[in-house]
C-alpha cells in the first residue's frame, strides 16, 4: 500500500511540474509578445512623432529657402545654385551678399544648415531602425531626395569646406533611396516584336 500511495504522489507532482512547465512557458510566450508589441507601438509612436515634428520644423526653414531658390518648390522659377555659388555663401558672413537680391546669405546658409540637420536626424532614426522604415520611407523620401538634389552642389561646397561628410546617416539613407526608387520602376516589356 504504501508503495502505490508514494507512487499516486509521485505522479502528482509530475503533473504539477509538468503544467508549471506549460505555465511558465505560456508566461513567457505573453511577455515575448507582449514586449515585441509594444516595441512596434513605440516604433510607430516615434514614426508619427517625427512626422508632426518635421512639418513644424521645415515649416520655419522652407519659406527663406523658397524665396532666396524658388526653383526648389516651382522648377520653371529657377535653377539650383551652381557650386561656386554654394561655396561663395557657405564662407558668406552676416550682411556679405544678399541670394536673389532677397535673403541674407549667411541666414540661407544657416536655414539649409538647419534643413539638412533635420533631415540627418530622420535619416539616423531610419538607419537604426528607430522607427517603422517604411513610414519613414513613404513620408520622407520624396521630399529629402529632392532637396537633396536641388542642394547637392551647397551639400558638396559644406563638405569640402569642412573636409568630411557633414551628415554621413544623411549621404547614406538617400544612397539606399536612390538605390530602392530604381528597383521599383521596372521597365515595360516591349512587345509585339
Amino acid at each position: 500500500m504504501p508503495d502505490e500511495r508514494f507512487a499516486k504522489t509521485k505522479l502528482t507532482l509530475q503533473i504539477i511540474q509538468t503544467a508549471a512547465i506549460i505555465l511558465g512557458a505560456a508566461s513567457l510566450w505573453v511577455s515575448y509578445t507582449a514586449f515585441r508589441d509594444d516595441h512596434e507601438y513605440k516604433r510607430r509612436q516615434f514614426t508619427a512623432e517625427l512626422i508632426a515634428s518635421f512639418n513644424s520644423r521645415i515649416k520655419e526653414i522652407r519659406s527663406p529657402l523658397m524665396e532666396a531658390y524658388p526653383g526648389l518648390h516651382n522648377v520653371d522659377a529657377g535653377k539650383p545654385p551652381s557650386l561656386e555659388d554654394c561655396r561663395m555663401m557657405i564662407k558668406a558672413k552676416r550682411g556679405d551678399f544678399k541670394i536673389n537680391d532677397k535673403v541674407d546669405a549667411f541666414e540661407v546658409r544657416a536655414y539649409l544648415m538647419s534643413a539638412f540637420n533635420t533631415f540627418e536626424h530622420i535619416a539616423y532614426a531610419f538607419e537604426h531602425h528607430l522607427g517603422n522604415q517604411l513610414e519613414i520611407e513613404e513620408s520622407f523620401s520624396h521630399v529629402i531626395l529632392r532637396w537633396d538634389s536641388f542642394f547637392g552642389n551647397c551639400v558638396r561646397a559644406a563638405n569640402d569646406e569642412m573636409k568630411t561628410d557633414n551628415w554621413p546617416p544623411l549621404t547614406r539613407v538617400v544612397g539606399t533611396w536612390k538605390s530602392n526608387r530604381e528597383k521599383r520602376v521596372q521597365p515595360i516589356p516591349k512587345t509585339g516584336q
